[in-house]
């Protein structure tokens, strides 16, 4: 299946969007001329116009002309009014294959708006994604071809690693992988701070606290078959300075809190499901 020949539009033009594009172009090979942007206004168009694709403003209708795929890049309350634009060339031409990444908006919730449309997946993409490294989960509607998960997944890869799960667990990869970047910044933000607290200088401290937490996530990437919890014991040694670190931030309650956030994200993503 050949994805850098398909007709790809975006309706919303958001920091997802960017990255969706700029990770398809840099890193699935997309000739940007196949790629169509459709927004309320020019306000995002120099972006769009730097990344030589078509940009449309207020003309959803005209934008998913021809779409092999449309991909929902749109705040949740819009997936109603934005749909009943598109409903006639949605129903009536090309049978596109259609895409939210709208949180918390469900295949049944897309479908109907779609007058009953079928052909509609779900994806939960993250922003490091502009940089093809990206985590993202997706599900399918039951009435999608057979062949819709490996265009999905071909289209995905191409950002980053992708997972099937069942829809009912999408909110639940929001929690954790869409909204998971913020969580990881924050992290890095607060480790290099300490080592500015500890003496280095600004510069310095933030190197090493971006690469501290690459480094380690390669390492659990590559070495699926062993436990988390392993390869951080392998850091701790006994009476060491990592366990007397590690150990203030057990008592401090990091895990507590990293798994109500992640909770709390998911909620909320449930909670804008219900409220379209």
């Amino acid at each position: 299946m050949d994805i850098s020949q398909l007709q790809i539009t975006f309706l919303g033009g958001g920091n997802m969007c960017e990255a969706m594009v700029r990770g398809f172009i840099n890193n699935g090979g997309i000739d940007p001329k196949k790629i169509t942007v459709s927004t309320p206004s020019k306000r995002t168009e120099n972006t769009y116009k730097e990344l030589k694709v078509n940009h449309v403003v207020g003309d959803n209708k005209s934008s998913v002309k021809g779409a092999d795929i449309i991909i929902y890049c749109v705040k949740p309350y819009m997936v109603k009014p934005v749909s009943e634009e598109i409903n006639s060339i949605v129903s009536e031409k090309g049978n596109p294959l259609v895409i939210s990444v709208m949180a918390g908006v469900t295949i049944d919730t897309l479908s109907s708006v779609l007058n009953g449309y079928g052909r509609c997946a779900r994806v939960m993409p993250n922003t490091p994604s502009l940089v093809g490294a990206g985590a993202c989960g997706y599900a399918l509607s039951p009435k999608c071809a057979d062949t819709d998960g490996e265009l999905v997944e071909k289209l995905l890869s191409s950002i980053g690693v992708v997972k099937k799960v069942a829809e009912n667990l999408i909110d639940s990869v929001t929690g954790v992988s869409g909204s998971g970047p913020a969580y990881v910044y924050m992290f890095i933000e607060a480790l290099g701070d300490a080592g500015v607290v500890n003496g280095l200088d600004r510069a310095t401290s933030r190197a090493l606290a971006a690469q501290t937490v690459f480094g380690a996530a390669k390492m659990v990437l590559e070495n699926p078959d062993v436990h988390i919890a392993q390869l951080r014991n392998n850091v701790e040694s006994p009476a060491g300075t990592t366990v007397s670190g590690t150990s203030t931030l057990e008592k401090e309650g990091l895990r507590a809190c990293v798994i109500k956030a992640v909770t709390a994200a998911t909620d909320k993503a449930k909670e804008l499901g219900k409220s379209n």
